[in-house]
């Protein structure tokens, strides 16, 4: 899901439309420079047919939201841990993965930037989501 990057921003914004309804009117509006949220009366009601709201946001003021239950896109999204996720490379291929968190430490030698254990050079991932629980933890 697509939300809106500053907080006081978000809570105004959210006054007026929902998050879902913020997140589909970014989809609408992606690939231009502003995302355009409109309030128009959709219940047609007539006390509010002289209601008009428009809301222009840059596209660089929203950022995705890790979702667990659906594809996250990569490198938009981070997973938010390390671990084992079911992810979708370049070539439309889809695997098991596992990611490893980057890691900060007191000095340069301490730290290791976040990977897959993939090649990203021969095909990157595009998009990932968490793995499914195992049948037999469904079932017992």
């Amino acid at each position: 899901m697509w939300i809106i990057k500053n907080p006081e921003l978000k809570r105004k914004v959210n006054e007026f439309f929902t998050d879902e309804e913020i997140h589909n009117f970014f989809l609408l509006y992606q690939k231009e420079s502003f995302v355009y949220l409109e309030f128009t009366n959709p219940e047609n009601k007539p006390e509010l047919s002289s209601i008009c709201i428009a809301i222009q946001i840059p596209v660089s003021e929203f950022k995705a939201q890790y979702n667990p239950n659906e594809w996250n896109p990569f490198p938009n999204v981070e997973p938010p841990k390390s671990g084992e996720y079911l992810v979708q490379l370049s070539n439309g291929q889809i695997q098991n993965c596992l990611f490893k968190k980057a890691i900060y430490g007191p000095s340069p030698n301490d730290c290791s930037p976040a990977c897959w254990n993939i090649s990203e050079l021969e095909c990157p991932v595009i998009a990932f989501r968490e793995m499914p629980r195992r049948y037999d933890e469904l079932h017992l």
